[in-house]
């Protein structure tokens, strides 16, 4: 075989080999998704403080999954880690918007359980509000591993950097796609198959994509 082809291809291995499979990063998030919604998970803690615990692992977890990823060997690690987990109580807040977006807006949610435990649209929104702030940490890979991560879960494609704000309810929800340059206010419900944020198609970019 070529050896020019194959030194290519060890080094680009020698790049991308301290990538951290999309599992663990993904099981990352679920963790503290789970700390969030204990819906989620049949865990049980004795105390506050056991919580608390969790979370600081959560941060030397994410200070890790930094420190061997290849494309964030210039982030400040710790620092954004720390800032991560602190930004999480906020995070929280505004997903129990989310969550009363949900029972307000349909009548077949019964009750917060079932939003959290059943509702793909709350799953998806989820991931992306903590992809959305590695996204402002300007972490770079990871918050794109997570949406994709729900999207491969729940057919809703949120892009990490897309501004939407509180009380965001997604009914259903397949085959929706939400662009980075979105912007979405408060009090929005979308349906299935709504894409936001794509570049626009005039008439004659139409016409001559028919005629080729």
């Amino acid at each position: 075989m070529n050896q020019h082809f194959l030194q290519h291809l060890f080094e680009k291995h020698q790049k991308t080999v301290a990538v951290p499979p999309t599992k663990d990063i993904a099981g990352w998030a679920l963790k503290i998704i789970r700390l969030l919604f204990p819906e989620q998970t049949k865990e049980y803690y004795h105390s506050a403080e056991e919580i608390e615990t969790q979370f600081k692992n959560s941060e030397l977890d994410l200070r890790n999954i930094l420190l061997s990823t290849y494309q964030c060997k210039d982030c400040n690690a710790e620092w954004k880690a720390k800032q991560f987990v602190d930004a999480i109580p906020t995070i929280y807040e505004t997903l129990k918007t989310d969550i009363r977006a949900i029972i307000d807006g349909d009548p077949a949610a019964k009750s917060e359980f079932e939003v959290v435990r059943a509702y793909p649209g709350f799953y998806a929104i989820t991931f992306y509000r903590l992809a959305h702030q590695l996204y402002n940490l300007e972490i770079p890979l990871l918050p794109r591993i997570l949406t994709e991560y729900a999207h491969s879960k729940t057919g809703i494609d949120i892009h990490p950097g897309a501004t939407i704000d509180e009380y965001f309810f997604i009914d259903h929800g397949t085959g929706i796609v939400i662009g980075e340059t979105t912007v979405i206010g408060k009090h929005v419900k979308l349906y299935q198959g709504v894409t936001l944020g794509a570049l626009s198609v005039t008439q004659e970019q139409r016409f001559w994509v028919v005629k080729q």
